[in-house]
């Protein structure tokens, strides 16, 4: 298991090393005071935050083989905040559900007029789709197919009941 683990950890940073090498010249270069080894190494700590969002800041810096504090200040540095990760994933649904209210509340009246009619169509049918899966209805044929498993379900018992 500790075997697995390490070779699992081995594998992260040598695919973060082997991109942080092919990133190292464009995304750090011009940064002054940065010797190439920490160029390398804050480009690794972006790569696995980006690649494995699960991970937290204190197993990226043991994967790196450095301090957790470090990882925090590289992830800053690039305006990766784990916190607001984390809080964007634990909340995605109301966030969505209010960035939807403002948008709907900005929507004037003029708005849909001024609409090509094609936009007001494909708008309407969206519309209409998403009321019905609210209200958990059909949107689309999946109800005629529950009804034809029904029938056949009925049938076969129907059969069974005659043998």
């Amino acid at each position: 298991m500790i075997e697995t683990q390490q070779n699992a950890t081995e594998d992260i940073l040598k695919d973060a090393s082997k991109d942080a090498s092919k990133d190292a010249s464009k995304d750090v270069k011009n940064k002054p005071g940065r010797s190439a080894k920490n160029k390398k190494r804050v480009l690794e700590i972006v790569k696995i935050a980006e690649r494995y969002p699960d991970k937290s800041q204190a197993e990226i810096a043991e994967i790196v083989g450095i301090d957790k504090s470090n990882v925090n200040r590289a992830l800053k540095k690039y305006g990766l905040r784990r916190a607001d990760i984390d809080g964007y994933k634990n909340n995605r649904a109301d966030i969505l559900a209010g960035l939807q209210t403002r948008v709907l509340q900005s929507v004037t009246d003029v708005d849909i007029e001024k609409a090509p009619f094609r936009d007001k169509i494909v708008a309407l049918g969206i519309l209409f789709d998403k009321e019905r899966l609210e209200r958990g209805q059909s949107t689309g044929n999946l109800a005629l197919t529950s009804l034809i498993e029904v029938i056949d379900k009925r049938d076969r018992a129907a059969k069974k009941n005659k043998n």
